[in-house]
C-alpha cells in the first residue's frame, strides 16, 4: 500500500470495510399512520386515511400548515401547568421551579409591553356616536 501513503495499521479488512456502515439509517423515519399501521393495524388507518384523503381533496397536508400563533395567555397556561408540576414533582430541584417563574414573569413583561395604551379621545368618540 506504498502508493496511498496509509500506515498499514490503519487499514480495514475488506469484509469490516463493506460492513462499515451497515448500521447507518437508510430510510426515512416512519410517519404517524406508519406507527399507527404497524400498531394497531392495516385496515383501521387505511380507511382513515382514504376516508381523510377524500374529505381532504385538494386542501393542505397538516403537516405542511405551520403551526398557528400560541397567544401570552396560552404561554402563561402552559407554563402555571409547568409550574405546578415542578411543585409536585419530588424529584424536580428548586432551580427547575425558578426557571420556570423567570419564563412567567418574562411572559408577562411582554404582554405588558405589547399592550397599546388607549388615547383619551377615543373614549369620548366612541360614546358620542350613540
Amino acid at each position: 500500500m506504498s502508493k496511498l501513503n496509509i500506515p498499514e495499521a490503519e487499514l480495514l479488512p475488506a469484509p469490516e470495510y463493506i460492513h462499515l456502515d451497515d448500521q447507518l439509517p437508510t430510510i426515512d423515519p416512519l410517519t404517524d399512520a406508519e406507527i399507527l399501521n404497524s400498531v394497531i393495524g392495516n385496515e383501521t388507518v387505511n380507511q382513515d386515511e382514504q376516508s381523510s384523503n377524500e374529505n381532504n381533496a385538494g386542501e393542505v397536508n397538516p403537516d405542511d400548515v405551520p403551526p398557528a400563533e400560541v397567544s401570552p395567555s396560552e404561554a402563561l397556561g402552559g407554563l402555571r401547568a409547568a409550574a405546578a408540576f415542578f411543585e409536585q414533582n419530588p424529584h424536580s430541584t428548586p432551580e427547575d421551579l425558578d426557571n420556570v417563574q423567570n419564563l412567567i414573569k418574562r411572559i408577562l413583561n411582554l404582554k405588558s409591553q405589547s399592550g397599546k395604551q388607549a388615547k383619551i379621545t377615543s373614549f369620548f368618540t366612541s360614546n358620542s356616536t350613540s
